[in-house]
């Protein structure tokens, strides 16, 4: 009786292990290779097959945001890692959302989302990168401030702030009882830029922490809102921190930029001391075709 459970146990566990081990596929971006006014000409590159073979790939699309293999699919031969094919039939000036994809036994896995509008000339493709690679300080009673330019129009979008103050009267006085890191704020009453921030935030409007690789888009799991907080250190009277960047080494921002009346989504690269007081600000990156996912760190 012993062995037979020692048996079973072995098989249970050796199942387990190799259901940790299951992953799907993953993909590169969609790269448009050529467009008439009812066709589009598509590639991907599969960047890893996961834990078992591709059986299936090709492009799915869809009026509708985030389409799936269960509406409009045309399937492609993959030749070495790239997916290459063409979507016929569409209609002129109609805006289509088109994802790649790369089915396997461990299950379906897509791209991010890439649109095109129907005869039109495609968005630039790719991504713009931004180095910054500067350093706030907590300066005692002083307001410590950085502005960025993120889309290089000449004009800031936003500024990386650590203040500290006693009262919401902005008055710097003694104790100095609050470190505030916050975006955004001194900048411009209407931004044209608004960054993630926590679905259950309260009013002070905490940014959302992502993880490199983390998908940026607009989730229902968080808000875009202007003006949001890195975190808040309250000193005095119980010492409580707010936020989830502080001693969390290299972290990252979501952001949405506005440009030519379309929204980008991209990414901010931080990394706040424990203590709240130095903040440097890495470098970032906005995916160029407009209402496309970017994933935190993808240049």
């Amino acid at each position: 009786m012993k062995q037979l459970t020692l048996l079973l146990f072995c098989a249970v566990a050796l199942f387990s292990c190799e259901k940790d081990n299951i992953q799907v596929p993953a993909l590169s971006n969609i790269t448009i290779v050529s467009y008439t006014d009812t066709t589009v000409t598509l590639s991907a590159t599969i960047t890893s097959t996961g834990s078992s073979g591709i059986t299936a790939s090709g492009f799915c699309w869809s009026l509708n945001q985030l389409p799936t293999t269960s509406g409009n699919v045309t399937s492609c031969d993959l030749v070495g890692t790239t997916i290459t094919c063409t979507i016929s039939n569409l209609v002129l000036d109609s805006t289509y959302y088109i994802r790649a994809f790369a089915e396997s036994e461990a299950g379906t896995a897509y791209s991010n989302q890439q649109t095109y509008v129907a005869g039109s000339e495609p968005a630039s493709v790719g991504f713009t990168s931004f180095n910054v690679n500067s350093t706030l300080s907590y300066q005692d009673a002083a307001l410590s401030r950085l502005y960025l330019d993120i889309d290089g129009d000449g004009e800031d979008e936003t500024s990386f702030n650590i203040d500290n103050y006693q009262d919401l009267s902005g008055i710097f006085v003694a104790p100095y009882n609050r470190i505030f890191v916050s975006v955004g704020h001194g900048v411009v009453t209407a931004p044209d830029i608004q960054f993630a921030i926590n679905y259950d935030a309260d009013s002070t409007r905490l940014c959302q922490s992502f993880i490199l690789n983390e998908t940026i888009d607009d989730s229902a799991s968080y808000l875009f809102a202007a003006y949001p907080f890195l975190g808040i250190n309250h000193i005095l009277p119980d010492n409580i921190m707010l936020g989830d960047f502080n001693g969390a080494g290299d972290s990252y921002i979501g952001f949405k930029i506005e440009i030519d009346e379309k929204y980008h989504f991209g990414w901010i690269r931080v990394s706040l001391s424990s203590d709240f007081k130095t903040l440097e600000i890495i470098d970032g990156a906005y995916n160029n075709a407009d209402e496309t996912p970017i994933r935190a760190g993808e240049n």
